[in-house]
């Protein structure tokens, strides 16, 4: 019976875990939430306080931030979710201007929430969706902190335009 060579298995077993890659685990989901959600957060309160630079900067962070949270294109739920959040992130990071943030920023909310409530978070600050009947022609939805109304979409113009829907569950 002839056996393998000891060197050659070992060089197989390094060449098939070096084409493998990592499993993301619930710990790290958990914690790529909250860094999501601190880096919307951002983006909310600049457009909130109408301040172009700042949202333009966040959002380039953010997509940043998207970029490390997933950098395999695996087909797991966390790489799809997190694909979802960077494609509509992407836009806001090249907006020209704060209405084009703004415009951008209604793409936002929902991706993050599902993962907020699919994956938890790792964040010291709670979810709260509200929504905004003014903005689009169905309203604009958006996640925030607290539970006082600060309108990312019509800022100083209209702060306190929205409602409270509901807090998002972190699992």
């Amino acid at each position: 019976m002839k056996t393998l060579n000891p060197l050659f298995a070992s060089l197989l077993v390094a060449f098939a875990m070096a084409g493998a890659k990592p499993a993301v685990t619930a710990d790290k989901m958990s914690s790529g939430s909250g860094k999501i959600y601190d880096g919307y957060l951002k983006i909310q309160q600049a457009l909130a306080g109408d301040d172009f630079q700042k949202a333009g900067n966040a959002s380039k962070a953010l997509f940043d931030t998207l970029k490390a949270a997933s950098p395999n294109a695996s087909k797991s739920s966390w790489d799809s979710a997190v694909a979802n959040i960077r494609k509509s992130v992407e836009p806001l990071a090249a907006a020209k201007n704060i209405r084009d943030l703004r415009n951008g920023f209604t793409k936002v909310a929902a991706p993050v929430a599902e993962a907020i409530e699919k994956f938890g978070m790792k964040s010291g600050s709670p979810a709260f969706l509200f929504h905004c009947p003014m903005h689009g022609p169905h309203g604009s939805d958006w996640l925030q902190k607290d539970k006082s109304t600060a309108n990312p979409y019509f800022g100083s113009e209209m702060p306190e335009c929205g409602s409270l829907v509901r807090e998002v569950k972190k699992r």
